[in-house]
């Protein structure tokens, strides 16, 4: 059996913590298309609607980390970690400078 190393089982975490999000903001607009209809109104509603849905999102990094640990796989959710931090420190960013 082919074992990753800690340092690729990190990498594997990070990048699936990075799309995790993305992947349900996809999910949520094809469920619920009006949503997509609202980007065009006033910035601010917008911004508090897309920050408000990548928050959703973090939900699943969150699954997906104690799924990780739960399987003893501590390095991977290491990287999810890291991603969700990134992601944090992005949309604080975002909503609050922008």
């Amino acid at each position: 059996m082919n074992t990753l190393n800690p340092r690729q089982e990190q990498i594997i975490g990070f990048v699936l913590g990075l799309l995790l999000p993305f992947l349900s903001l996809y999910l949520i607009f094809l469920v619920r298309p009006e949503l997509l209809g609202v980007q065009r109104f006033n910035y601010e509603v917008v911004k508090q609607l897309n920050v408000g849905l990548l928050t959703f999102g973090m939900l699943l990094n969150a699954a997906c980390f104690f799924l990780v640990l739960r399987f003893n796989k501590e390095h991977m959710g290491n990287g999810i970690l890291q991603s969700t931090v990134l992601l944090l420190i992005l949309m604080v960013i975002y909503k609050f400078l922008l």
